[in-house]
């Protein structure tokens, strides 16, 4: 097990640079913002009366962040396809966005005859294959962008490309709001949570390391509500894929009308899995009293219980310190196991036999 407070020892373990690119979530955005504000994006797409997101794996994730966090604001349904088929209500009223952060995502692909067939609207975020080639063709328009702030080159450390790019598009089509003002406060939130979290803090005072440590040689169980939604989704894919751990996350309150009653379990399974709630402050009155009392009946059944409170005021700031501070957590873990965080050799494993005749 590796000492998280030796840099020299983290640097060696992760040869891609991960910890780079979340280091360098805040230039991601603000690259995303500059270029996104000069695209020039068809008038027509704004009067669109529903809008499909198709995405797989970290390029999904963005849809996910941003259906939460402007759940009460966004002003036309929004569903995700994490899939080969369109839904049948797909027609020309409706703005499918592919996203794909190398463009040769093949269910993505897939979506592409699907949607011309349709004679939807397409909108495409891709940093290079075959849906760029497709925009520098003018067969659909989109947005390429060019990964400069992600030198680990994962898809799932690209969020500010793949979550900002979907939330500032919709801006510009006047689906939601964002302005120079909230890209300035979620700066100051990602730039606080690396100053807290990053490999020079000692574990001492830094809970990113700490919280690690907690879920060493178990199964993390994620929780969240509301806006942080999203969030959960992204922090247990990043367990998956930066510290080849498995997890499983869950809402509240869903999980109170049934998975409360499968914590009498074993004594086996109590000390396997370790519970985490993403309790805000900004939660409904009854959503958080629920947190409390889930926690009381988590430790009275003998799991251990964490908890993490993000420290901003707004629900845009809450979410992308949550990105920063969970994506050094999922780092964490992966160096407590020795492991490197970047490669994903069964996700690779995958492809390489689907691609086989």
């Amino acid at each position: 097990m590796a000492d998280l407070d030796l840099p020299a020892a983290i640097k060696k373990l992760d040869s891609k640079n991960l910890s780079g690119s979340i280091e360098q979530l805040d230039n991601q955005c603000e690259q995303v913002f500059g270029e996104i504000e000069k695209l020039q994006i068809n008038p027509d797409f704004a009067k669109v009366e529903k809008i499909v997101v198709c995405g797989m794996g970290g390029s999904a994730l963005g849809a996910d962040v941003l259906k939460l966090l402007y759940f009460e604001n966004l002003k036309v349904p929004l569903e995700i396809v994490n899939g080969y088929f369109l839904p049948a209500y797909v027609d020309s009223q409706t703005l499918v966005i592919l996203s794909s952060y190398s463009g040769t995502t093949e269910e993505v692909l897939t979506a592409v005859e699907q949607a011309k067939e349709k004679g939807t609207m397409i909108m495409t975020i891709a940093s290079g294959g075959g849906l760029a080639k497709m925009v520098q063709a003018g067969e659909v328009e989109g947005y390429i962008f060019d990964p400069k702030y992600n030198p680990s080159g994962q898809p799932r450390m690209g969020l500010g490309y793949s979550i900002l790019s979907q939330v500032l598009i919709l801006a510009k089509l006047g689906f939601l709001k964002f302005s120079q003002d909230d890209l300035n406060k979620i700066l100051v939130a990602i730039r606080k949570a690396n100053s807290l979290s990053n490999i020079d803090v000692l574990t001492g005072q830094n809970s990113a390391k700490h919280i690690a440590q907690k879920f060493a040689g178990k199964i993390p169980f994620l929780f969240a509500s509301e806006h942080l939604v999203g969030n959960i989704h992204v922090f247990a894919n990043q367990i998956n894929e930066n510290a080849k751990v498995l997890s499983a996350y869950f809402t509240l309150p869903e999980a109170n009308h049934h998975l409360i009653e499968g914590l009498p379990s074993t004594d086996a399974i109590q000390k396997q899995v370790v519970f985490f709630f993403l309790k805000s402050n900004l939660y409904s009155p009854r959503v958080l009293k629920r947190y409390d009392i889930t926690k009381t009946l988590v430790s009275k059944n003998g799991f251990e219980a964490v908890v993490f409170e993000p420290q901003f005021t707004t629900k845009l700031e809450q979410v992308f310190e949550f990105l920063t501070f969970g994506s050094w957590v999922s780092f964490y873990l992966a160096i407590v196991y020795d492991r490197d965080p970047s490669p994903i050799p069964n996700v690779d494993f995958l492809k390489n036999e689907l691609s086989k005749e």
